[in-house]
């Protein structure tokens, strides 16, 4: 399996998020935390949704990861709700990466993409 991998600038952007320890067994709680704290405190948001995995370039351990899940939001909201941050993201070239499959086969992914940053004088 080979991640789609593209190059690419991006504008910046304002999101909501929630940071915390992730694993790939509660990052859908995470997102859906995020969506019920958003819209409680009325904030309309966009897709796609957003994840940002802080710490080194290595295969993260599927149990343990700070990762901040976020939704890009239309307009500006006086507050985040409790439990909540605002992120502002800086315009950028990111590489950007998909996985396609469940998550039982996120590692081979992580193990691709780390491989790619590796090769890759980016």
């Amino acid at each position: 399996m080979n991640p789609f991998q593209e190059i690419k600038d991006v504008p910046g952007v304002r999101a909501i998020g929630v940071r915390g320890d992730g694993s790939l067994w509660n990052i859908n709680t995470m997102f859906f935390r995020l969506s019920e704290e958003a819209m409680r405190g009325k904030l309309l948001f966009r897709q796609p949704s957003l994840g940002l995995r802080r710490g080194e370039v290595r295969v993260p351990d599927a149990f343990h990861s700070d990762y901040t899940a976020m939704f890009p939001l239309v307009g500006d909201p006086p507050e985040p709700p409790p439990g909540t941050e605002i992120v502002e993201l800086p315009e950028a070239t990111v590489a950007s990466f998909f996985h396609r499959g469940g998550y039982e086969e996120i590692r081979r992914t992580y193990e691709k993409v780390v491989d790619w940053l590796r090769d890759t004088p980016y």
